[in-house]
């Protein structure tokens, strides 16, 4: 799990606890999304339960959140790359 908060980033644990907060900025289950069209029967049945937005990009679904800088889209490698990251 991957929040965003107005001055940082949060994985794991403490994603998991912002995520009663704030649950549109608060990034789950993205995996799902890897590798499949924006279209895709799977990816539409899931984007009615994600409190967050999912849009599309290139015809790839892609994560879109608002932050205090402005809208922010990332793609759902750029979520599993954060949790890695936060891994290692």
């Amino acid at each position: 799990m991957v929040a965003f908060t107005d001055e940082e980033r949060l994985v794991g644990e403490a994603a998991k606890n912002h995520a009663l907060i704030d649950p549109k900025r608060s990034i789950h289950v993205v995996k799902r999304l890897i590798g499949r069209k924006f279209d895709d029967g799977e990816v539409q049945r899931d984007i009615k339960w994600l409190p967050y937005d999912v849009v599309s990009k290139g015809g790839k679904p892609y994560v879109s959140i608002e932050t205090q800088a402005g809208k922010k889209t990332l793609s759902p490698e750029e979520v599993s790359s954060m949790i890695l990251v936060k891994m290692k």
